[in-house]
């Protein structure tokens, strides 16, 4: 089939044919990789020698797709012909673009180092002197090549570090060199820009790829990170609702994640850089690219809290943004749309401004009309007003003296408000539209009283008192002495745990333990999260089993240590972001380093208190997929109705659902595809105002076949009267065999009300009895009515 492929190819020159023909050659040659490098040699050859766009166009897409999925199967002939290529002056600087996307791919290979290195340039072109000349030549603003070929030299630095040309120093100067005044261009609203920002620029996936490219090389090569500085992107920045600032403000607020550098600029430098050059937008311009400018300057900040001339600027410039055309005069942060200032609240409440949110949607409030949105707005003033409150109460404490009190009541009265913040979300539609923030901010409050209980229990076990040990310590120094003296052990340990006074720290694992669960539930309910919120809830499901260790070992004698003294500057520690993915590495490292004490546990609490304010799961604002589940199950009564049954009988539920999945940003398929269904019978006894008790009936695990599933399950009933209630839940499982429960909010629960009742002898006979009923099938149906009722009549 290839060769007669072959000689039609050869043989015709009609565009559509050829292209169909390439296409199909190097699909085969993908599922079936055997002539892969006469596959590759035949379109060179065809790319030399065609001249219609369209053709070599498809030529170079089917190179690419070789290089993506074929990678070792290309040989140095290979590379060098695309490099002669490459230097050739009919080639298009889009086409050399592509040809460098080639290379891109190639750098996956095993072979990678000898495909893509040259140890003598002047003998034969190779890829360093492709990117070289893509480098220092002219080229058109809106090419892909400038960016392909500093994404190509960073990951060639990067991940294989051939050539002179590719080490971290000349990619550095490369950096610097493509972003001189030459390629600045001037746009329609009268700045000069960086070709990275002109609207005639490069395609916004060629940029993308720049961006994360270098965000992996200042990652693996932190000392270069200064590049940025000496190129200035920073002034660059402005109030544009473009999407290629929103890309260039996103890469800039990466590179602030790192620890505090000197030449970053401060916020109100930042914000005097927009005062100065805000101009309207468009009205068609999308609020999210825009509001990524105020995200840059929350980023900046670095958590420290803006001023409130600060926070006022940055109103005003956003104001003059979006102004209809009244005048930017006229514009101020008064007659800024609501909703802007709603989703600028929910950025602040993201990145580390949690007082500036507070106010924010405070001011909302008044505007809101319903009860329902004006709870929903106060529940989240006061999530983060809690938060920005104990962030400045753990600031102020003082480094000396009874500090761990003041500790413990900054930390309880945040646990309190996180509490009143969460009956607020309750109440706007907390079960349904809210569940998952109601859940957060109890899960939030709940861990703040854990940490609150358990500082003060190791306040209460000593090492904190003004003479450096306290009175327990004291005593228990006593005792000690008191055995070795008597028992003439000197090793210096004590033999009994009841001596230990942090053994009382262990009652406390009924409570981490509780929030663990909760936790858990709550994750498991997210299929439809973006990967930051889930790694989010893990961060805190770590952080529950580091306490739950350390809680643990408490009374250990193994673990005891008399601490000599303990104060507030003992909490320092390496200066990280506030995420709890970040807090609880840290965590893991103090404890792997320290001796298990009063003072420590009270130190890590501290440690994650003071830092700032947690980022807020971006889940409750968005999804990343929608997944709806609906159950059926037969026999099934209308409304809540109760299915009367006969005791001790025998009952066929059948249970069938659908699992519909749709997909958000233009993805091909959900991210968690749901491949199978794990179904779970349980029946319910009510014993009056006792309780209740659960009795597990049965398992089944189905496949998805498209969105449908369906299962059986024979029930044997109870032979006592009473009314019961069979449930059954669906546990989806996606591609990856991760478990997610969305409980009867998601509609992954279902339930059937069943009395059971005792009949007579002969009512039992004639009601169970299938027999009856078939003998008289062919009967007319008031007889077989009637009989049936005569027979279920009992006898006088």
């Amino acid at each position: 089939m290839r060769k007669c492929l072959v000689q039609l190819l050869s043989s015709h020159t009609t565009t559509r044919f050829v292209t169909i023909i390439c296409d199909t050659l190097t699909s085969l040659e993908i599922h079936s990789p055997i002539y892969t490098s006469n596959q590759i040699e035949l379109l060179l050859t065809h790319f030399r020698s065609a001249s219609a766009v369209d053709v070599r166009t498809n030529l170079l897409s089917n190179l690419i797709n070789l290089a993506n999925k074929l990678p070792n199967q290309w040989d140095s002939a290979h590379i060098s012909q695309l490099c002669e290529t490459f230097l050739e002056t009919s080639t298009t600087d889009q086409e050399k673009a592509t040809i460098l996307m080639v290379f891109y791919h190639l750098t996956s290979s095993v072979n990678a180092a000898e495909l893509l290195s040259c140890a003598n340039p002047l003998s034969k072109p190779c890829v360093s002197v492709c990117v070289e000349h893509a480098l220092t030549g002219e080229v058109a603003t809106s090419s892909s090549l400038l960016p392909n070929a500093l994404s190509l030299a960073c990951k060639i630095s990067r991940c294989i570090g051939v050539d002179a040309i590719f080490d971290s120093e000349s990619v550095a100067a490369m950096l610097v060199a493509a972003h001189a005044p030459a390629g600045y261009v001037g746009d329609h609203s009268g700045f000069s820009s960086s070709w990275i920002l002109s609207d005639s620029g490069p395609p916004l996936q060629a940029l993308r790829l720049l961006y994360s490219e270098l965000l992996k090389f200042f990652e693996a090569f932190p000392s270069y990170v200064s590049v940025i500085g000496s190129i200035e992107l920073f002034k660059e920045v402005r109030l544009s609702g473009s999407p290629r600032m929103a890309l260039l403000c996103q890469f800039l607020g990466r590179i602030c994640e790192n620890d505090r550098l000197a030449w970053l600029p401060e916020p109100s430098e930042l914000l005097t850089q927009l005062r100065t050059s805000c101009n309207p937008v468009s009205p068609t311009c999308g609020f999210d690219q825009l509001l990524q400018v105020c995200v840059l300057v929350f980023r900046v900040a670095n958590g420290l809290p803006l001023s409130k001339e600060q926070q006022h600027d940055l109103l005003e410039c956003l104001a003059r943004a979006t102004d209809d055309g009244s005048g930017a005069a006229a514009a101020s942060a008064t007659t800024l749309d609501p909703w802007i200032v709603y989703k600028l609240a929910c950025k602040a409440s993201l990145h580390k401004q949690p007082r500036f949110a507070a106010e924010l949607f405070e001011q909302l409030t008044s505007l809101a009309i319903t009860e329902k949105n004006i709870s929903w707005l106060r529940g989240l003033a006061a999530f983060n007003c809690a938060h920005a409150d104990l962030f400045d109460a753990v600031s102020d404490l003082p480094l000396g003296g009874t500090w761990v009190p003041k500790l413990i009541s900054a930390i309880t009265t945040a646990s309190a408000s996180i509490l009143e913040a969460q009956q607020l979300v309750l109440a706007a539609d907390g079960h349904t539209v809210h569940r998952f923030q109601t859940a957060y901010f109890e899960i939030r409050s709940v861990l703040l009283s854990c940490l609150a209980r358990m500082c003060n229990e190791a306040f209460q076990a000593g090492a904190f008192a003004n003479s450096g040990v306290c009175s327990r310590w004291q005593q228990l120094r006593r005792m000690n002495a008191a055995l070795m003296k008597s028992e003439g052990d000197h090793t210096g340990k004590i033999t009994s745990n009841d001596q230990n006074p942090l053994i009382s720290l262990r009652s406390l694992l009924p409570l981490w333990k509780g929030l663990e669960e909760k936790v858990s539930a709550l994750t498991q309910q997210c299929i439809d999260a973006d990967p930051g919120t889930l790694r989010h809830l893990n961060a805190i499901l770590d952080l529950v089993h580091l306490f739950i260790e350390i809680l643990t070992k408490c009374g250990s004698p193994a673990e005891l240590k008399i601490p000599e003294g303990a104060g507030l500057s003992d909490c320092s520690v390496p200066v990280s972001q506030d995420s709890f993915e970040s807090a609880v590495a840290i965590l893991r490292q103090l404890v792997a380093h320290s001796p298990l004490s009063a003072s420590l546990l009270v130190n890590l609490a501290t440690h994650l208190v003071s830092q700032s304010p947690a980022n807020f799961p971006s889940l409750f604002f968005t999804r990343c997929q929608s997944t709806q589940v609906r159950l059926v199950l037969l026999p099934s009564t209308n409304n809540s109705d109760t299915l009367t049954l006969s005791s001790g009988a025998s009952l066929v539920l059948r249970v069938m659902g659908v699992v519909t999945q749709s997909q958000m940003d233009g993805q091909r398929r959900p991210l968690r595809a749901v491949t199978a269904v794990k179904l779970i019978l349980n029946l319910q006894h009510h014993q009056g105002p006792g309780g209740n008790t659960n009795e597990c009936l049965g398992m089944q695990l189905l496949p998805v076949r498209g969105d449908f599933f369906s299962g059986e399950f024979c029930v044997d009933l109870p032979s006592m009267v009473e009314v019961c209630r069979l449930t059954v839940e669906a546990i989806l499982l996606d591609d990856q065999q991760r478990k997610w429960k969305l409980g009867n909010e998601g509609g992954a629960m279902a339930s059937l009300n069943v009395r059971i009742e005792s009949v007579g002898n002969n009512s039992a006979k004639s009601v169970g009895d299938t027999r009856l009923v078939l003998q008289n099938f062919n009967l007319p149906l008031p007889m077989q009515v009637e009989g049936i009722l005569t027979a279920a009549t009992p006898s006088q």
